[in-house]
């Protein structure tokens, strides 16, 4: 069926509120290239119709507050488009561009963003709880306050981003990299690290209890005032880091470098070294 006549469609069962009738069919509708579709999908997201859409090339303008969930976006253009507080939730986004996006205060519990690039993208206060970024490019990404409890980072890029008083609880960031990060008061507690690049990163008041911080690069990070409380640091590069006041009681330091490292003012009941 011609894109006209898939478009011709969707109108004509929208302003018959027949949504019932896009849960018993599959419509295949190529984007590319198409505004007309293209504003029509971003008019019936703010209508909340919630669909399957399959697209390659979108590229809209504003789809804040949209109901987007289970919606498959892969390899989507959507670089600087306002999806400011929409509805992603389980959609799947793998490879799509959101480079400069708003998803700030966006729902985006379980959304896929293996290998998507959303640099320099604004998911401050967003909800990304058991997301998928693996792989995802992140750099000069805004995160502030966001919730990524239990999400899967392996392999991200988030070199330069915002992460004050992010939760990542239980995140995976294995072999991710986060040199010059700002983490100030970030909640990693039970976070995997394993191999992770936090060369120069502000960890500043991070809670890291229980992280596993195993072969990480910590070189140059900011440490001070941070819990460390039971973390695993074994084999890690610690090198002129500040632990002032940092709190280590029952961490494992076995096999990492300390050289350069101040370790007066930090607490270390405890811990093996």
């Amino acid at each position: 069926m011609a894109n006209r006549e898939h478009l011709a469609l969707l109108k004509q069962e929208s302003a018959r509120g027949q949504e019932q009738s896009y849960n018993n069919r599959q419509i295949s509708v190529n984007f590319s290239n198409d505004n007309a579709i293209a504003n029509n999908i971003s008019r019936r997201a703010n209508e909340q119709c919630s669909r399957y859409a399959n697209a390659t090339n979108l590229d809209l303008e504003n789809l804040a507050n949209a109901e987007l969930r289970n919606v498959e976006l892969i390899g989507v253009n959507l670089s600087d488009v306002d999806l400011s507080g929409a509805n992603l939730i389980a959609s799947d986004l793998s490879k799509a561009n959101l480079s400069g996006s708003n998803l700030t205060e966006a729902n985006l519990i379980g959304v896929t963003f293996k290998e998507a690039n959303l640099r320099k993208a604004d998911l401050s206060h967003a909800k990304l709880n058991r997301s998928n970024l693996s792989e995802a490019i992140l750099i000069e990404a805004n995160l502030n306050e966001s919730d990524l409890t239990q999400a899967n980072l392996y392999a991200a890029d988030l070199m330069g981003a915002y992460l004050y008083r992010a939760t990542l609880y239980q995140a995976k960031l294995i072999e991710s990299r986060l040199c010059t990060v700002y983490l100030y008061g970030a909640d990693l507690r039970e976070a995997n690290l394993y191999k992770t690049n936090l060369a120069w990163a502000n960890l500043s008041k991070a809670k890291l209890g229980g992280a596993n911080l195993q072969k990480a690069n910590l070189r140059g990070a900011n440490l001070s005032q941070a819990n460390l409380r039971g973390a695993n640091l074994q084999g890690a590069n610690l090198r002129g880091i500040n632990l002032h006041r940092a709190d280590l009681r029952g961490a494992n330091l076995q096999e990492a470098n300390l050289s350069e490292t101040d370790l007066d003012s930090a607490y270390l009941q405890g811990t093996k070294q």
